[in-house]
């Protein structure tokens, strides 16, 4: 069997499957990819167990019959890296059980595993895949990027939390994703957004997994389709013949309605100008530290901050509110949450709810018959000194 391709393209490749192929594996063989020659086309597959990234490169140069065969990952890496050639050759010494990589600079013969000794993909599909349907990729990707920072990396006692949420109401024509650490609470959703043929669905989405699907989204032609497939243990996104398949979490989706659903009626709310609120906490958290005392006040046609910083001095500041406010309040809250939570709402102009300074404020920014992200932050302990 003989294999040209293009060195730079396959190395490109080759590095997005880094972070599935962890540096200590219990199985030496995960430490490997496996290359699957079929036709002209090359099939690169990396799985940890836990996830499973493959990629298909087209139109390669292929002598002989189809074959498969595995190679350690940093090493491949590492050898495509050190070579300057345009092209790269791969040729199975079966006899040896080698394989010669072949560069304009430099030849290596490098001891290969045969396909069985490979976990099989297949074997994390045993199960049908109950909802079978088409995302657009960027309605996926804005989806987990406004709501994965919120999620808790905790790994020892809030594994319920280390998830974002996804789900699909048929009736309300949403779909969604929720995530939450206990001190804060992320949420967006589509708005008159339908799927043919599928009904509700709900799922959580491990957060080691994002990396990998974040990726995967990203790499896809803009506008592009992806297949979504899932069932109560594993989730596949599939582009044109590319994929990532992930475990899913198996416990209940969180539910936040029935806390928040009230909230538009029961809390003050104020409106502001997203840029202006930005730089008015991002001047807040410049003194914010182990060492200071921060303070919010909303007033009647303003929003005023007091830090005192022990060793870095003081800062009074504020900034217009564009509704008019009946409810004065003061409350703490760390600024690095506030910051996070605007930062991944929609829209130039963003409102707070408020209703004491003991429970959480909810900042909300929605585009009209399309979308809506809300932040959930809670408050420090109230200081009145």
């Amino acid at each position: 069997m003989n294999l040209r391709l293009r060195r730079d393209e396959l190395l490109t490749n080759l590095k997005k499957c880094q972070t599935i192929i962890k540096t200590k594996n219990i199985l030496p063989v995960l430490s490997n990819v496996l290359l699957e020659k079929k036709g002209d086309k090359l099939k690169i597959e990396a799985n940890n167990l836990e996830i499973v990234r493959v990629i298909m490169l087209g139109d390669i140069y292929a002598e002989g019959e189809d074959v498969s065969f595995c190679l350690p990952h940093s090493l491949l890496v590492s050898i495509l890296a050190s070579s300057t050639s345009s092209d790269v050759v791969f040729e199975l010494k079966d006899h040896e059980r080698k394989c010669q990589i072949k560069l304009e600079d430099a030849q290596f013969n490098i001891p290969y595993l045969l396909e069985e000794e490979f976990p099989k993909f297949d074997s994390m599909m045993s199960e049908t895949l109950e909802t079978d349907c088409h995302i657009k990729a960027e309605v996926l990707y804005e989806l987990f990027r406004k709501t994965i920072y919120a999620a808790s990396t905790d790994d020892d006692n809030r594994i319920k939390l280390n998830c974002v949420n996804l789900s699909y109401d048929k009736v309300m024509k949403e779909i969604r994703t929720v995530a939450t650490d206990g001190q804060r609470l992320a949420k967006s959703k589509i708005l008159n957004f339908s799927l043919e043929n599928i009904e509700n669905f709900a799922t959580k989405i491990s957060l080691s997994s994002f990396p990998h699907v974040l990726s995967f989204l990203k790499d896809c032609e803009q506008g592009a389709n992806v297949r979504f497939k899932l069932n109560s243990k594993i989730g596949i996104l599939d582009y044109k013949g590319n994929y990532v398949c992930f475990r899913l979490l198996e416990n209940d989706a969180l539910d936040v309605d029935k806390y928040f659903s009230e909230y538009e009626k029961d809390y003050t709310a104020l409106e502001f100008n997203k840029d202006q609120l930005s730089m008015f906490l991002t001047r807040a958290e410049i003194l914010y530290g182990k060492t200071s005392h921060i303070v919010f006040h909303f007033d009647d046609d303003c929003l005023s901050v007091s830090v005192k910083n022990q060793d870095l001095g003081q800062l009074v500041d504020k900034i217009p509110i564009l509704t008019k406010n009946n409810h004065k309040l003061m409350i703490c809250f760390n600024p690095k949450y506030l910051i996070e939570s605007l930062n991944n709402l929609g829209g130039e102009r963003v409102k707070i709810y408020y209703k004491e300074n003991t429970l959480p404020i909810i900042m909300e920014a929605e585009k009209e018959g399309v979308s809506k992200d809300i932040g959930v932050v809670m408050p420090l302990r109230f200081l009145d000194n």
